[in-house]
């Protein structure tokens, strides 16, 4: 297991949480459609600091704890693997508070579940400790696509 710490899903977390109340209250589709192009570019310090993160965790561990170096390609693989979650947290807050779809998320979670088992089945025997993290990437990668396929529709292509 990987001493540092994966901060990217609480951040996410509470990011969305922050989102919520606004994307819930403003009722036009235009400040909506504002508000997540500034939610979205608010991200970027976010994505930035998870690769900083990413590129010095051997030096850091190296120094703090040298025993766990072996941990090290796990936790950078676990973190870039978040990368796609983080930009799903505008897309995610205006499926479930603005446009009130809660069956689009509800309906990727069956999915997810299904491809996370097969995904896993075929990844850790094959990759080993790595496994996870490629399901985990392809499983962000995939809602990160998914939400923001209906969020871009529903707001720059629906009148």
């Amino acid at each position: 297991a990987t001493v540092l710490p994966n901060l990217t899903a609480p951040v996410t977390s509470s990011f969305s949480a922050v989102l919520a109340p606004r994307l819930a209250s403003m009722g036009s589709k235009e400040r909506e459609r504002e508000y997540l192009v500034k939610a979205s570019l608010a991200l970027i310090p976010i994505i930035l600091v998870t690769i900083i993160w990413v590129i010095f965790a051997e030096p850091f561990m190296a120094i703090i704890f040298p025993n766990y170096i072996d941990s090290v390609p796990v936790f950078q693989a676990l973190t870039l693997s978040m990368v796609p979650f983080i930009l799903t947290a505008p897309s995610v807050a205006a499926i479930i508070y603005a446009m009130k779809k809660n069956i689009y998320i509800g309906m990727y979670s069956f999915f997810q579940l299904v491809i996370i088992f097969l995904l896993n089945y075929y990844f850790i025997p094959k990759y080993g400790a790595l496994g996870p993290t490629l399901t985990y990437g392809i499983t962000n990668t995939i809602l990160a696509v998914y939400t923001w396929v209906i969020v871009i529709r529903y707001y720059w292509f629906e009148e």
